[in-house]
């Protein structure tokens, strides 16, 4: 068992903050547990390790609370999960889960797919309230570069779009990620309520 990092225990313990500086960057998922919300929804609860850069080593501690298309929170628990690049069948697992399991059972499919994923992930600091200097996960997009993760992109809405998607991504990746995420992101809440999936 490693000894604690004194240091860092005080500055957190003086400064209040516990998270790092806001920014994007290349993580790997380190720890992911599974929690049920107030609300009965299914949450998962993530360390992210920033693996480049000045605070290689670093932790951000982040929070995704699973939300269904059409819900006010969709929004934010699609940009936070599109990038971990997930399989159709793990959103089937979700789905079976939540029926034998209710939303436990959702968060712990949820977390034992992400763990040891990696992705760029934009991270943002809490500025005020009783969790200010905290980290949240914004969004997420695939370390390399394209637009959704290969795996979201075989849902299928979107089986025709991967194909082309891989010989175009490294050659243009910054101009065609911005025009070509909502697109694809569109074509996977379709596919997930065409599926009639709901967490």
């Amino acid at each position: 068992m490693g000894s604690m990092d004194w240091e860092e225990l005080y500055k957190a313990v003086e400064t209040g903050v516990t998270g790092i500086p806001g920014g994007n960057y290349p993580v790997l998922v380190t720890r992911a547990s599974e929690n049920v919300t107030k609300t009965q929804k299914a949450q998962v609860f993530l360390d992210l390790q920033v693996e480049a850069g000045p605070l290689t080593g670093k932790v951000a501690s982040v929070s995704v609370v699973v939300s269904a298309p059409g819900e006010k929170a969709f929004f934010y628990f699609r940009n936070r999960i599109i990038g971990f690049g997930l399989e159709k069948s793990v959103f089937e697992a979700m789905s079976a889960a939540e029926a034998t399991d209710g939303p436990k059972g959702v968060a712990k499919v949820l977390a034992d797919a992400l763990v040891n994923r990696r992705v760029l992930a934009e991270i943002t600091q809490v500025e005020e309230g009783e969790r200010a200097g905290s980290n949240e996960l914004s969004s997420t997009k695939p370390l390399d570069g394209s637009a959704v993760g290969a795996a979201i992109a075989a849902a299928p809405a979107a089986v025709a779009a991967p194909a082309a998607a891989p010989a175009a991504a490294p050659v243009a990746a910054p101009v065609a990620a911005p025009v070509a995420a909502p697109v694809a992101a569109d074509a996977v809440a379709a596919a997930a309520a065409e599926a009639d999936v709901e967490f």
